[in-house]
């Protein structure tokens, strides 16, 4: 499993992945589907903010979902994965992964995903 940089020529899995019925469920932001239109704006504005780092989680060219550092006073972990990995312990290894990444900002953390807010 390895994190590869997001860019817009991922914009329809990561729609697919946001309109996902339980990553709707577990966002605390967003609970009903967005257009492809709004997300792909909101995904050109992301991959162009410096406070954010997106990545694709994948396995050879499959894709499980995404992960996401939003960086300010702390900073936010966010892990989205495709129903197909969930529950397969995939998470676990995504969120060492992601804190690792985080943590060369020596900033508080944040982990979200669905059905989890919790400081780290």
């Amino acid at each position: 499993i390895k994190l590869k940089r997001a860019s817009l020529g991922n914009s329809e899995f990561l729609w697919e992945l946001k309109n996902d019925p339980v990553v709707l469920a577990g966002s605390y932001v967003i609970r009903d589907p967005v257009s492809y239109e709004q997300y792909y704006k909101w995904l050109s504005d992301r991959l162009q903010d410096p406070q954010t780092d997106l990545w694709i989680v994948e396995e050879g060219n499959i894709h499980y979902g995404d992960v996401r550092l939003d960086i300010g006073t702390e900073i936010e972990l966010s892990i989205r994965l495709t129903k197909e990995v969930r529950g397969k312990g995939i998470g676990a290894k995504v969120l060492k992964m992601l804190i690792n990444k985080a943590s060369k900002y020596k900033l508080p953390m944040i982990a979200c995903a669905p059905s989890m807010l919790v400081s780290l």
